[in-house]
């Protein structure tokens, strides 16, 4: 899956309140964590952390604060993208 796909099903669930796991999408924790390092670095939500080993090359992890949620560019972006994931 590519990673602007799972960074648009990732935000359509953070919409409707859904915290993200990793495990919900059929995909491994290092492209999971490129889609969330995705939609952090382009400002699509708020409170998403990814964690990289000191080199930065690996995701060793990520966690989303207790109030993580979309921002107007996120919503606009997931409104302008939904259409092509389905």
């Amino acid at each position: 899956m590519q990673v602007e796909k799972l960074a648009v099903n990732i935000l359509g669930n953070i919409k409707m309140g859904m915290k993200p796991d990793w495990n919900d999408y059929g995909v491994g924790l290092e492209k999971f964590g490129e889609a969330l390092q995705y939609i952090d670095s382009n400002n699509l939500a708020t409170g998403i952390n990814v964690k990289r080993t000191e080199t930065g090359k690996e995701i060793m992890g990520y966690f989303t604060d207790d109030d993580f949620s979309l921002t107007l560019p996120g919503m606009e972006f997931l409104e302008k993208n939904t259409s092509k994931t389905n």
